[in-house]
């Protein structure tokens, strides 16, 4: 029963997943920082930036994605192609930190042009991992200590006693480095 259960709640998850959006950002670079600096979103989600230059020419690289243009007053450039485009759009498909930089040096402070992306997983993972383990956890403890589930014949074994050379390992300072 609780094999089931361990197995069945993590494999639930997916009927469980968000629904991906679009996120439409206004992207704004000015000497020394992008307005907004840090952008949250979910894994799976469309994200589509509106880059604008308010001063100098500004680049954009965002580490962990392949993509990277140039922002001058009015107009943004796709690095590679040249092309010119109003917006930018991509899809967040990994889960994690990713740190947006300027490519364009623009000032005595332009290594200091930084933000970040943060991509959520798309999923409440942590929560149901923990609950599963909370569920075989408490139903192991249930059946251990119901008096009419326990084994006929069933005696422990104290390993120390069996062979003292092992509780002798195990309270030596250096086993932890004999286990790596």
């Amino acid at each position: 029963m609780s094999l089931v259960l361990a197995v069945g709640i993590p494999v639930s998850i997916q009927f469980f997943l968000a629904k991906a959006t679009t996120h439409t950002i206004s992207l704004e670079a000015k000497k020394y920082g992008y307005s907004p600096s840090r952008l949250v979103v979910n894994q799976g989600d469309t994200i589509v930036l509106k880059p604008t230059s308010l001063d100098a020419t500004h680049g954009f690289l965002l580490d962990g994605y392949p993509l990277e243009f140039i922002m001058r007053k009015g107009a943004t450039f796709l690095k590679y192609s040249w092309d010119r485009v109003p917006e930018v759009e991509f899809v967040a498909g990994k889960a994690g930190k990713f740190t947006f930089r300027c490519t364009q040096t623009c000032g005595n402070l332009h290594p200091f042009m930084t933000g970040e992306l943060i991509v959520k997983p798309n999923s409440p993972y942590y929560l149901f991992i923990s609950l599963s383990i909370w569920l075989v956890f408490s139903l192991l403890l249930y059946i251990r200590t119901d008096p009419g589930s326990a084994f006929s014949g069933f005696k422990r074994i104290n390993l120390f006693e069996t062979w003292p050379w092992l509780k002798k390992i195990f309270k030596l300072r250096s086993f932890q480095f004999f286990v790596i």
